[in-house]
């Protein structure tokens, strides 16, 4: 399997990658959503016009755009949450794993 230290330093570097794959994407999703929303209005003020007659009024319209938009962003934050929870729940598995590597064996002499 390998020697204690090797086992240190692999969970080390995976606890490591796993922080870092944390922070890349919580940075990643806060430029995905500020992206869908400017784009959901941007589509609000070129489409609006057009699509007129299926909707009646533009406030409808704006309505369905703007709750599409609250939906699948709310989706996305869900589905980014847990991802983190995951990694968060596997960092904290690796800690017990290296506390229990790291500790000092405690010997019957000592009794």
């Amino acid at each position: 399997m390998g020697t204690k230290t090797e086992l240190i330093t692999s969970n080390k570097n995976r606890q490591e990658e796993l922080k870092s794959a944390i922070q890349k994407r919580k940075k990643r999703a806060t430029k995905y959503l500020t992206g869908f929303i400017l784009l959901s209005l941007i589509f609000i003020v070129f489409m609006e016009s057009r699509v007129y007659s299926y909707f009646g009024n533009s406030i409808n319209f704006i309505l369905v755009v703007l709750s599409f938009t609250i939906i699948i962003c709310l989706t996305y934050l869900i589905r980014i949450y847990l991802l983190i929870d995951k990694k968060n729940k596997e960092i904290k598995e690796i800690n017990n794993k290296l506390y229990q590597l790291m500790r000092l064996e405690t010997t019957s002499e000592n009794e």
